[in-house]
């Protein structure tokens, strides 16, 4: 009844530009993902960088993620983009970060492996090659972690929520093709730096810590006290409770028990 509001009839009928939330390759959402600082922890964040390689009209892009031991959540901490970087640009632009964040990993797309190697040989950039295997399947990973709000994108990477919120895959008669491929007209060169980025960070492997009970914690010994009294409350109504208590075991020093030692 309310096929009016539907992205397929503004977008065919009304020629009007919207999003489909089907069609959306990454599941960001404002309300769910968007925080405006990082916790403060007492020991420091793990910090990765994730460079998608660049010049025109494809720009480089440059993507920072932190996590913590100590949680489960994954941050997107920075994201920048620019046109017609060569080499020499990339590095300074590496080598600026690195003032900033002490990075862990840094990881790149390695479709320029020339340009990669004068990157590590020559500018000491220390980058590594992203794995890009089955893309689809971890953006389908990546989305979990969206749709529960394990991952948050700080006000420094809203580049990157920008591209994010606008991606969508090529769709047919109002549906994805099979297989899915992202929209060529629109940017995803943060969007594809934040991915190898996610694949290096290990905010996953956290495990809640072992809590210590203190026996000073009221918490801990007044159930066992009132307990305790309780007992002693009954036992008191119970006039032959010593009787009870002290009744002797008949049988305990019978020799041809089968449960002698």
């Amino acid at each position: 009844p309310e096929f009016m509001k539907t992205a397929r009839f503004k977008q065919a009928y009304l020629n009007q530009w919207v999003v489909d939330q089907d069609a959306l390759v990454y599941k960001y959402d404002d309300k769910v993902n968007r925080t405006e600082s990082l916790p403060l922890l007492e020991s420091s964040y793990r910090y990765v960088l994730a460079v998608d390689l660049g010049h025109s009209p494809d720009p480089s892009a440059f993507v920072v993620a932190a996590y913590h031991e100590s949680e489960r959540l994954l941050y997107f901490v920075h994201a920048e983009k620019h046109l017609q970087m060569d080499i020499t640009d990339v590095a300074n632009k590496i080598r600026l970060l690195e003032k900033t964040y002490t990075f862990d990993v840094k990881v790149v797309d390695n479709a320029n492996k020339q340009a990669v190697e004068e990157l590590n040989n020559r500018h000491q950039s220390n980058l590594i090659a992203a794995d890009k295997t089955g893309k689809a399947d971890f953006i389908n990973l990546m989305n979990d972690e969206f749709l529960q709000g394990n991952i948050k994108a700080l006000p420094g990477a809203e580049e990157i929520a920008k591209e994010w919120k606008a991606l969508v895959w090529e769709t047919e008669q109002g549906k994805p093709k099979i297989p899915r491929k992202e929209h060529p007209g629109l940017d995803n060169h943060l969007t594809d730096a934040a991915l190898y980025g996610w694949r290096h960070c290990y905010q996953y492997l956290f495990k809640e810590p072992i809590k210590v009970v203190s026996l000073r914690d009221q918490s801990v010994w007044e159930r066992a006290h009132i307990e305790q009294l309780q007992e002693q409350v009954r036992r008191e109504k119970n006039p032959n409770h010593y009787d009870a208590m002290f009744q002797p075991d008949e049988d305990l020093f019978n020799m041809d028990r089968d449960d002698q030692i």
